[in-house]
């Protein structure tokens, strides 16, 4: 093989930098192409992320009413027998009252009425 000549060096120079501009151009693409990628991922994964959240703050809200009406009930029920019991202390028909036998008041009022006719009745 004989040496290559000045002519042969300069086209395999020239044919050497357009490989290397293509090369350039080809590495700028796929630095565009990972930057691309790797915003695309954190897009995906900030909406996979969001939808899971979406999903577990759904849960628990559903598990917080449930919680809640529960509590609510619970305290109504709750409330409503502490008036109950107070009526029945105010109108003596509580369980002390009781034992101790005295009259409560929806019983003194009956005793009351129940005079009040027999004495309209004697009158007459």
């Amino acid at each position: 093989m004989s040496d290559p000549t000045p002519d042969d060096l300069r086209r395999e120079r020239e044919q050497l930098l357009a490989e290397i501009r293509e090369a350039h151009g080809v590495l700028k693409d796929l630095r565009q192409a990972t930057k691309d990628a790797r915003h695309e991922i954190s897009r995906l994964m900030t909406d996979q992320i969001s939808a899971e959240l979406r999903k577990h703050v759904a849960t628990g809200l559903d598990t917080y009413k449930a919680t809640l009406n529960t509590a609510i009930e619970s305290a109504t029920a709750a409330v409503i027998k502490r008036f109950d019991d107070i009526a029945d202390v105010l109108m003596g028909e509580d369980k002390t009252s009781r034992r101790r036998g005295e009259a409560s008041i929806p019983d003194l009022f009956k005793t009351a009425a129940a005079l009040h006719r027999a004495d309209r009745e004697h009158r007459r």
